[in-house]
């Protein structure tokens, strides 16, 4: 069997109608755009052998992302056009923003669920919500979460017991921009505080008015919050 000798990352969106599949669904998308832009992919060893691909922490339903990463590994360098081949194949939804290229080492590429340590998230009001959004309210309970020196979220764990559980950790930080858009930024992948979805965090803060609320990620950072 072949073994890879190209090691590559590639960043992209799942943006607007993408929003509505799976994580499992999206991958999947992702696998054959690549298989379509002609990537002679790596496969794994044994009886079941799958491609050599792994993805960014994933996403809940109904939000949507600007940026997105898979790490994969080929075992011929991609073609000169893989771009515009792998655009063509694929949603238009789903944009190559970059790709990136490793030379493959004793070491693998580090697992994105330990690279990607934050994410930042945009949250807008639907259009047809606004009428009826009470911006100053909004605007209060950011700046009570500011204040709160703890952010408990029930969470129910493998077993079936539910336990509060506190986030402020996994907050960076969050604000309001000039055009009342929540920005915030939340531990995500893999480490010693704890993970938190997007969709769960403004639910704590809003309640049942969360749903009022487009949400987009916006941008992963490493360790040292550095823009990848």
């Amino acid at each position: 069997m072949p073994t890879e000798n190209y090691q590559y990352r590639i960043k992209i969106t799942k943006l607007n109608e993408l929003k509505f599949i799976s994580n499992l669904d999206f991958q999947n998308l992702v696998l054959k755009s690549l298989r379509r832009a002609e990537c002679k992919l790596a496969l794994t060893e044994g009886f079941s052998p799958s491609p050599k691909i792994c993805f960014a922490p994933a996403l809940p339903l109904f939000i949507e992302s600007e940026t997105e990463f898979a790490n994969f590994a080929c075992t011929e360098q991609i073609s000169s056009d893989f771009k515009e081949k792998f655009q063509k194949s694929t949603s238009k939804n789903l944009i190559l923003k970059d790709i990136y290229c490793y030379p493959l080492t004793d070491r693998k590429l580090e697992s994105l669920d330990i690279l990607l340590q934050w994410a930042e998230y945009e949250a807008e009001v639907f259009e047809s919500k606004k009428n009826i959004c009470d911006f100053q309210k909004i605007r209060y309970n950011v700046e009570k979460c500011l204040s709160q020196n703890d952010l408990f979220i029930k969470k129910i764990n493998k077993k079936g017991i539910e336990k509060n559980i506190d986030f402020k950790a996994s907050v960076k930080d969050i604000r309001l921009d000039e055009n009342n858009k929540i920005i915030f930024t939340l531990k995500t992948g893999q480490g010693d505080v704890p993970a938190l979805r997007a969709d769960e965090f403004l639910k704590n803060i809003f309640e049942d008015d969360y749903k009022f609320f487009k949400i987009k990620r916006t941008k992963f950072f490493d360790k040292d919050l550095k823009v990848l």
